[in-house]
């Protein structure tokens, strides 16, 4: 059996039987802890994620909070998904960007040439009509 050493700056040789009793306590409350379902408070949880990150000296995280285990997992899966779209495939991004400005432009120049087109019409044949008529009236 090893010698177990334990110092402010250096742990090695196993643990104890004590240690393994904490550690097994411990686990089990976080596995407890994980597979938990109950609702939570929202505000205070949030609250604590963006606390830990803070004291950490990291970047504030978006935190969401899923309704269900379920969710969670599609969410996450769909997240994942979105942000290697947005972050790894940024050539692909910009083309469709281009392409959705390409299209709205164009589908908005059609409509208003058309709706100016049409409106041109109508007022230039109904003035024409109202000037002939009132031209020809006894």
């Amino acid at each position: 059996m090893s010698k177990i050493v334990r110092t402010p700056t250096r742990a090695e040789g196993g643990i104890t039987e004590d240690e393994k009793k904490q550690m097994d306590l411990i686990t089990q409350k976080w596995i407890k802890n994980a597979f938990r379902t109950e609702p939570i408070d929202k505000d205070k949880i949030t609250k604590a994620i963006k606390d830990l990150y803070r004291v950490s000296g990291l970047k504030e995280p978006r935190v969401v909070i899923a309704p269900s285990p379920y969710v969670m997992a599609l969410a996450y899966g769909l997240s994942a998904g979105i942000w290697y779209l947005r972050k790894k495939n940024k050539e692909v991004n910009d083309a469709t960007a281009d392409a959705t400005a390409d299209a709205t432009r164009d589908a908005t120049d059609v409509a208003t040439y058309g709706a100016t087109r049409g409106a041109t019409y109508d007022a230039t044949r109904d003035a024409t009509y109202d000037a002939t008529a009132d031209a020809t009236r006894d």
